[in-house]
């Protein structure tokens, strides 16, 4: 797991002064592909190193519909990743492109997080994307079901983008 958390910081912190191949960018896909299958025989003892693949989606480098299907498929397995403001951040610039991916990614960060920065950097983002996903019929009852989590978690601010919603 340190192997693929070395990789992905390396790939988001260079990832404008280093410019990979398009086979080279393959094989890094075909990388997480192949550990996202192995690491699914056993997800409890290979959860730091999936988190870790984080790293790998705030680098940018990969399609982006393959990148946030694969940050899916991670966060349901671990419901945790590394980078979060980062990854946050580029789903909430990519709701519009991907909002039932964008908001399950949310929703399994949720139900797994109540506590510390992570859920600092999540109820951040959601404050913001919420108002915007309540509004796209295709996820509104997921943004619903988010509301609800986060108020049960004493996040009560959250009342009131349900009510400006209604």
């Amino acid at each position: 797991d340190q192997t693929t958390s070395f990789f992905g910081r390396i790939f988001y912190k260079n990832n404008e002064k280093i410019v990979f191949k398009v086979d080279e960018i393959n094989r890094f896909m075909e990388f997480w592909e192949w550990r996202l299958k192995e690491c699914n025989k056993n997800t409890e003892e290979n959860s730091n190193e999936l988190a870790a693949f984080g790293w790998w989606f705030s680098s940018r480098m990969y399609p982006d519909d393959w990148a946030i299907n694969n940050l899916c498929e991670v966060i349901r397995l671990v419901g945790k990743i590394d980078s979060i403001e980062s990854v946050l951040e580029i789903l909430n610039e990519n709701l519009e492109n991907f909002p039932n991916q964008t908001m399950s990614i949310y929703l399994n960060l949720l139900k797994s997080e109540s506590t510390g920065y992570n859920m600092y950097y999540l109820v951040n983002s959601l404050e913001k994307l919420l108002p915007i996903s309540l509004n796209i019929e295709e996820v509104k009852s997921v943004s619903l079901d988010i509301i609800n989590i986060l108020v049960s978690k004493g996040h009560r601010q959250f009342k009131q983008i349900l009510q400006n919603a209604n």
